[in-house]
């Protein structure tokens, strides 16, 4: 069976640069073709000309993804179109992210009106904790997977779209409508986790880096209230055998990748089979950079580390204020996330630390705490984002108790709001602010003081060094590197002195 797999278009109406390539669509493309079918991944959202990086400030282009959305001559609408003109699917999948919902509805309204018998099913982590919602928002869908997709799928690829609704009656994983009511049961489990195919791309001019993505793992072991990789994955952390990860990287050699970004939740969870995978890529002469928490990082396992080819490590710190570490509950004291920043400076690693605002109950005293803990702290690069309230968190259900947030999306709501403001009721979020300060006003304010902080100098030259090893591989690189880097310092202009409002 001819199989599409899609990625809807996002961050491309806004002239984002998208890194790496769909990696959980392209595990279920290699799935499909080892059960004898004929997939495509198409990545509807990458652009490879693409400039913007500034994701800090992503909020405020917001509003040209809304008229992308609407815009029906749009040409990234007639590359959809012509895409499934050209493939011809049997049967179509589409991923979905809470901030891409507009779009995946808009994908499924194209796809049944050029494909009217085909069977369109739903998957990701949006489809995990909202399955119903999506149903009946995007009456063209059959139905949704809400776990992972690998164990039904041999099941679910049906050309008949009635049978989905029956199989939707005894499959694990895979919720359907039947007659007014739609019935959801319990989501299946992947026995042995696989590796994505990089060879079945419909379109996408990736780079050596973008196809460096890997993941060892699926799932995280913490709680923390904001995060649903708790309800996605139960608190279980699934590993992809070793064997299976060096078949993996004999591939990606072959295809001329020497960079590796591993994007688990927490990569260094186990030391000694961090290093282990660290030795696979260090045998082959590789570079790697990882996610993981500071209280899984020591010095000597940064030390061990970069001598195996680690360039960059980035950690969630999320906040500076206490009481709000306590609500986002991560199991992290700030004496502890002190020790690791300590560490990390000396280890000489290029290292980042994720930050929040916005958090419902979040006051601007514990903005500015963060701010001054982001400082104190001293990363090599600070990111900062605004809450998005994701349905199926903790954090979601505290700020539902409390009318900050809806339950459930209409459908027009996700075309008429921003994906920044999904869910949300209070323009305030929830926040507690002095009268007469607004949201907004606070966010572009510590916006812009992260962005001065991270053009500094010293910094930008500790970024730039770390990415030698990516221009080794790839030197074209270098050229893009630049050209994005002069998008980002003149994407916001330097705040005045002082604080936050």
């Amino acid at each position: 069976m001819r199989i599409l797999l899609i990625d809807p278009p996002f961050y491309r109406f806004m002239g984002f640069l998208t890194r790496y390539f769909p990696y959980g669509l392209a595990t279920l493309a290699a799935h499909a073709r080892a059960l004898g079918h004929e997939p495509l991944v198409y990545d509807a959202d990458h652009d490879a000309r693409a400039r913007g990086v500034d994701y800090q400030g992503l909020p405020r282009r917001y509003p040209d993804y809304s008229a992308g959305v609407a815009d029906e001559g749009s040409p990234i609408w007639k590359e959809l179109d012509h895409t499934l003109a050209v493939t011809r699917p049997q049967w179509v999948g589409i991923s979905a992210l809470t901030a891409k919902m507009a779009s995946v509805m808009q994908v499924a309204s194209r796809v049944r009106a050029r494909l009217p018998h085909v069977p369109i099913v739903v998957g990701g982590p949006h489809a995990m904790v909202r399955p119903m919602e999506i149903l009946e928002n995007a009456p063209e869908v059959d139905g949704v997977v809400v776990g992972e997709g690998e164990p039904v799928l041999g099941t679910i690829l049906v050309e008949d779209r009635a049978a989905i609704e029956t199989l939707g009656r005894e499959t694990p994983g895979l919720v359907t409508r039947t007659g007014n009511c739609i019935t959801e049961v319990p989501p299946a489990a992947l026995e042995r986790l696989g590796h994505p195919t990089r060879d079945l791309f419909v379109r996408g001019s990736y780079s050596r880096e973008d196809l460096g993505l890997v993941m060892t793992s699926r799932g995280c072991p913490f709680g923390c209230t904001y995060c649903f990789t708790k309800g996605l994955w139960r608190r279980r952390v699934r590993l992809v055998p070793l064997e299976v990860l060096e078949a993996e990287f004999d591939e990606i050699t072959r295809q001329g990748v020497r960079h590796v970004a591993f994007k688990d939740d927490v990569f260094t969870l186990d030391a000694k089979r961090t290093l282990a995978i660290a030795e696979l890529l260090h045998r082959r002469g590789m570079t790697w950079d990882c996610v993981t928490r500071v209280d899984r990082i020591d010095e000597r396992l940064l030390s061990a580390m970069r001598g195996l080819g680690c360039r960059g490590v980035k950690v969630g710190v999320e906040t500076g204020s206490e009481p709000m570490m306590q609500r986002l509950d991560r199991s992290l004291s700030a004496a502890r996330i002190r020790d690791a920043a300590a560490m990390l400076r000396r280890s000489g690693l290029h290292w980042t630390a994720y930050f929040m605002m916005g958090l419902p109950g979040e006051s601007l005293e514990d903005v500015h705490a963060t701010d001054r803990f982001m400082r104190e702290l001293a990363p090599d690069f600070a990111s900062l984002s605004g809450y998005e309230a994701f349905p199926g968190t903790a954090l979601f259900d505290w700020a539902l108790e409390r009318g900050v947030v809806m339950e459930t999306m209409p459908r027009d709501a996700y075309f008429r709001m921003s994906p920044h403001d999904y869910y949300f009721i209070r323009d305030d979020r929830g926040m507690i602010l002095p009268p007469g300060v607004s949201y907004s006003t606070v966010e572009s304010a510590m916006h812009a003081r992260f962005h001065h902080y991270n053009a500094a100098l010293p910094r930008v030259a500790k970024r730039l060094r770390s990415r030698v090893a990516v221009w080794r591989g790839e030197p074209t690189l270098a050229l893009h590197d630049a050209g994005r880097l002069i998008s980002w310092l003149a994407s916001r202009s330097r705040p005045g002195p002082g604080a936050a409002p």
